[in-house]
């Protein structure tokens, strides 16, 4: 069974019992209003998203904070932060708030954004290169159900209540979500067999001047790091191609029109796709979320099942924590080439 943690603190829920029996004294608009300054990390913008005063909102918190008897929220000049109590009672209230929407829906166990759809969105070049021949895999776990794959940069839109699941770089901070780490990315530079017939092997990131950089500007992707390590000067005279969809990134170098970084398990994709060692990698931890709402949902877990076995370090090494040269793991990416070759 896949578990997540309860609180954020650490400390379980049961350990607060004797404050929890307090919540039956407590207004529920003053746990609204707790929950809202909690996820928005301050007082003055809770105050503009319930479009009250920001006294009303610090008068109601204080009146929560004496009917629990205990401190809530911590106050300094960085802004506010959750007490072990506060993470206890915002995990309660979220639990209400998941229970009452589940019961509006009438979903049960089968909670899911449309009834007979699972929503995943994702970061685009997971999505598109990495998730998409897999995808049968997922459909024979939910045969009753149409599986949509969305891409989409900004994960902490699940919030929103448009994705049922979310996968991708950047980490959701709304406290209505669980998170947990699924795996780390590991990149670094490559280049076709055909390009590096052409024009030879970089022995070192001098040598960039003497070859073609394709580069990759998408949201939340830019080339500040290319930039960082090159020099502007020189990625103007060597940056030949730039791309803002990953299948056509990967295609790019795949057809030996430069150099470009590169996650490792691209390795896996096609073996023309040579590393190149100039000491040049970068790690990015993927985050798998989903609103708490579905912690119970039946497709929801099934997907996230599949979505753990996709990014599973055992099969793919490449998404080990700890970085592994792409040619130590020829074995395991030749498998995978014989089965979900996209190139």
């Amino acid at each position: 069974m896949l578990r997540f943690k309860k609180s954020h603190s650490g400390v379980p829920i049961s350990e607060h019992s004797t404050l929890l029996e307090k919540l039956d004294a407590v207004h529920w608009d003053d746990l609204h209003m707790f929950r809202t300054v909690a996820a928005s990390g301050s007082f003055h913008q809770a105050a503009a998203k319930l479009a009250v005063s920001v006294n009303t909102i610090r008068g109601r918190v204080a009146r929560l904070e004496k009917a629990l008897d205990t401190v809530l929220l911590g106050r300094s000049h960085k802004g506010i932060s959750l007490s072990a109590d506060g993470q206890a009672i915002l995990d309660v209230t979220l639990d209400m708030l998941s229970s009452s929407w589940q019961l509006r829906r009438g979903a049960g166990n089968n909670v899911l954004v449309r009834q007979g759809e699972v929503r995943i969105s994702c970061a685009e070049s997971l999505g598109t290169v990495w998730l998409t021949p897999f995808l049968s895999d997922l459909s024979a776990r939910l045969p009753e159900h149409r599986i949509k794959l969305q891409n989409e940069y900004n994960q902490n839109l699940i919030h929103t209540r448009d994705s049922d699941i979310c996968i991708g770089y950047l980490r959701p901070n709304n406290p209505e979500t669980i998170v947990t780490k699924i795996a780390t990315v590991h990149q670094m530079p490559f280049a076709s067999k055909k390009y590096l017939e052409q024009f030879g092997t970089p022995q070192s990131i001098n040598d960039a001047s003497d070859h073609r950089i394709i580069l990759f500007d998408a949201p939340g992707v830019n080339g500040e790091a290319a930039n960082l390590y090159l020099g502007s000067d020189i990625l103007d005279k060597v940056s030949k191609l730039t791309f803002n969809t990953g299948y056509s990134f990967f295609w790019s170098v795949f057809n030996g029109d430069g150099i470009a970084v590169l996650p490792t398990y691209v390795r896996s994709l096609a073996d023309t796709f040579t590393p190149i060692d100039v000491q040049l990698r970068f790690k990015f931890d993927i985050w798998l979320s989903f609103h708490r709402s579905g912690r119970d949902s039946i497709p929801i877990r099934e997907t996230i099942a599949w979505l753990q076995s996709c990014f599973n370090p055992v099969h793919y090494p490449w998404f080990s924590e700890s970085f592994i040269h792409p040619n130590e793991f020829e074995k395991e990416a030749a498998a995978v080439r014989a089965t979900k070759r996209l190139f």
